[in-house]
């Protein structure tokens, strides 16, 4: 998947979760406990169970729909090194009102040395971008 790196953040009392795609980023709150404010991505607060960081987040809004999921979504993430520049990134989700049990996926995540770059969409794609420049290029000339 394109645009899908996720940079990590480590401060004494908080991690955040930065998201290219959407450029979203999270703040979870470790050690604490949930808020009852509900937002588009949840209340994250997380802890260490060894080397994992899990993250369990709740009170989504339902503004984000994830396969059909609302305010009952409950996540819960564990990020775990497998290696120096390796990370197993597992996610459970449940919502009682749309599955009958919660269910858990998992991917592996290498670590890049590139930065993650703001996620932009623009009207001027490959193709129409070289039209667009092009025209530019004979307007400056008065054509």
């Amino acid at each position: 998947m394109y645009n899908n790196n996720v940079g990590i953040l480590q401060t004494k009392d908080n991690v955040v979760l930065q998201s290219e795609m959407i450029h979203v980023a999270r703040i979870v709150r470790m050690n604490g406990t949930h808020g009852t404010m509900k937002s588009m991505y949840g209340d994250s607060i997380g802890h260490w169970e060894g080397t994992t960081l899990v993250v369990d987040t709740t009170n989504f809004d339902g503004k984000i729909n994830y396969r059909n999921t609302g305010d009952h979504l409950h996540l819960i993430e564990r990020f775990t090194r497998t290696g120096a520049d390796t990370m197993e990134y597992r996610f459970t989700v449940d919502d009682a009102k749309v599955w009958s049990r919660p269910w858990t996926a998992m991917l592996d995540m290498t670590k890049i040395e590139a930065p993650i770059y703001e996620f932009a969409c623009h009207e001027g794609n490959a193709i129409s971008m070289i039209g667009t420049l092009k025209g530019a290029r004979l307007a400056e000339r008065g054509k």
